[in-house]
């Protein structure tokens, strides 16, 4: 999987590919979905919700170029596979999820593999990390979104980048906000991408 869906695709940050190799997908899957823990596709979860497919999860994490010792937030958990290929490359790592269900799962499956420099909360991941003071190297939107919210281009550090799935429920691009020293942001697009849409109403139980 890593040498033909990453490297031959263009995956190359060695901390990305390391991840990937210590990151076992299946542990994150429900059972019935394990036997294709290894295909690049999405797969599902509940709630209509899926786990991304290896090759946009390695292409998410390289975006973000985050440096030695960085700290990242996601926003959208799922079943935490994404979450560990984050806590590989980053120092430590906040995560929101919609589903209170799928959180709990998260934070199991991210306990049984050692992972404990990890913190993810049930919420709404648009409104940002509760700590409004805090700012992070890396963002990443795990769900299609019209926008990115301002709250979490706010949360950002210099030289920050948020890598989101932009664009209507059918088709999106990976767009990437690089923060600069002096608060303006550049943008850049990147793989055409469809990634399920952001849940309305509260967040679910």
């Amino acid at each position: 999987m890593i040498h033909s869906q990453l490297i031959e695709r263009g995956i190359h940050d060695p901390r990305v590919l390391d991840a990937f190799s210590a990151v076992p997908r299946e542990d994150f899957l429900p059972e019935s979905e394990r036997g294709m823990a290894y295909d690049d596709r999405p797969l599902p979860l509940r709630h209509g919700q899926t786990a991304s497919q290896p090759y946009i999860v390695a292409k998410m994490v390289e975006l973000l170029e985050l440096p030695e010792n960085g700290h990242a937030l996601e926003i959208g958990s799922g079943c935490g596979f994404q979450t560990a290929v984050l806590g590989h490359v980053a120092q430590d790592v906040c995560g929101i999820e919609w589903f209170r269900d799928l959180a709990t799962i998260a934070i199991q499956n991210l306990l049984s593999l050692g992972f404990t420099h990890i913190e993810i909360q049930q919420g709404d991941g648009l409104q940002g990390w509760p700590d409004r003071e805090r700012r992070f190297d890396g963002i990443l939107i795990s769900f299609a979104v019209p926008e990115v919210p301002q709250a979490l281009l706010d949360s950002l550090a210099p030289r920050g980048r948020l890598v989101a799935p932009v664009g209507n429920d059918d088709l999106q691009v990976l767009r990437v906000y690089h923060r600069r020293e002096d608060g303006g942001f550049d943008v850049s697009d990147h793989d055409a991408v469809r990634f399920v849409p952001r849940q309305q109403g509260p967040p679910s139980e």
